[in-house]
């Protein structure tokens, strides 16, 4: 029995060390590693990068106007932020057009960034594109990736919890779990 537990947890090296070569070598995202900082714009038209948030856990939603999930996690996010201020950011980054963006009304109390054409291009860094909203990466305050989630509010809010403990996303997924 103790050998098929370590042929197993061979198989599972081996695939993930294939699953990292194979994203490290598309320039795509890879858990654990230090995140690749990119240039987005706030609706004033400053410049932002991630990297400002070092020292601070930082949580990207990358959103749309489509999008119905995307405002439930927003709102989560909005009570999360200022429960969390000290330790964490929350910045949601539009993939919708530049123009329709910073036209709509502010969501929330955290940062809101858009990088026009850009922003797909660091969506798909992260192996996700706007088809597959809502989509969530948890940075380290060291500026390593901790988590990537696509489309699943669950699986990300249960992992942003174990990071940084808030008692108001426990409750939210203890009632969902009943």
């Amino acid at each position: 029995m103790k050998r098929v537990i370590m042929i197993f947890f061979a198989c599972v090296l081996a695939i993930q060390s294939s699953w990292a070569q194979q994203a490290a070598s598309s320039g795509q995202a890879q858990l654990f590693s230090p995140m690749k900082d990119f240039t987005l714009f706030d609706r004033k038209g400053n410049e932002h990068k991630p990297s400002e948030f070092k020292g601070k856990y930082t949580v990207l939603l990358f959103t749309g106007q489509d999008c119905e999930s995307c405002g439930e996690a927003m709102t989560i996010l909005d009570g999360f932020y200022n429960r969390n201020k000290d330790k964490a950011e929350v910045v949601t980054i539009s993939l919708d057009d530049k123009d329709g963006w910073s036209g709509e009304a502010s969501k929330g109390s955290f940062n809101e960034w858009n990088g026009n054409s850009s922003a797909n291009d660091i969506a798909s860094y992260f192996g996700s594109t706007s088809l597959s909203l809502p989509f969530f990466v948890i940075i380290h305050p060291n500026g390593n990736i901790l988590h990537i989630s696509k489309n699943r509010l669950g699986s990300f809010f249960k992992e942003l919890n174990e990071q940084v403990p808030d008692a108001e996303i426990d409750n939210i997924l203890k009632s969902h779990k009943k």
